[in-house]
């Protein structure tokens, strides 16, 4: 709020400084916008598809570890099973006619099975759950910055631009402001 409210007074300078004053991942790609705020909205779009991709990719390396797990659980599970299995027919050739050597066998392979069946399950639907939070919240967080942001593009519609290419100077003319991001002019945005 306060950053579109500093664009619509036309401040670039006082967005950039509620940015830095709430330290969050939203501010993040609100602050690398805005620093590209004087080389047009195409920029500044493109700018906030690319940090949006970058935070998603930086976040999902986060919760790679229960993939990891929910994958290599099974494996193991496996590995006991067929352990248990080489360990029955192991015994099967000294067998003492109780096939209780057999039992045993049998039932450490099924005790593997079960145990990384119960690590990997949950982990994988752990993983499922927060990808699908994090695809969520990162498409909430983008909405959020371009609605944010959204006084910036009016001023760099090209309509606009059109229409106040005569009433205000250009930078580089001596009453101009000397940096674009000191002010936009206010009057850009209370027109209709």
């Amino acid at each position: 709020e306060e950053v579109t409210k500093s664009l619509m007074r036309g401040d670039i300078n006082a967005a950039l400084l509620a940015t830095k004053t709430a330290e969050s991942l939203l501010s993040q790609i609100l602050r690398k916008c805005l620093a590209e705020s004087d080389r047009g909205w195409e920029a500044i779009e493109k700018t906030l598809e690319d940090s949006s991709a970058s935070l998603y990719a930086q976040l999902l390396r986060k919760t790679e570890p229960l993939s990891i797990v929910g994958n290599v659980a099974p494996m193991l599970g496996l590995l006991g099973t067929v352990m248990g299995m080489v360990s029955t027919f192991g015994e099967l050739s000294v067998d003492d006619g109780t096939g209780r050597n057999l039992a045993n066998g049998i039932y450490f392979a099924l005790v593997t099975t079960v145990a990384g069946l119960l690590v990997a399950i949950p982990s994988l639907v752990a993983h499922s759950l927060l990808n699908s939070r994090l695809d969520k919240l990162i498409s909430e967080m983008t909405e959020c910055a371009e609605l944010a942001l959204s006084p910036l593009k009016r001023y760099n519609s090209p309509q606009l631009q059109s229409q106040t290419s005569t009433k205000f100077p250009s930078s580089t003319s001596s009453n101009g402001p000397s940096n674009p991001r000191q002010s936009l002019e206010p009057a850009l945005f209370s027109q209709g």
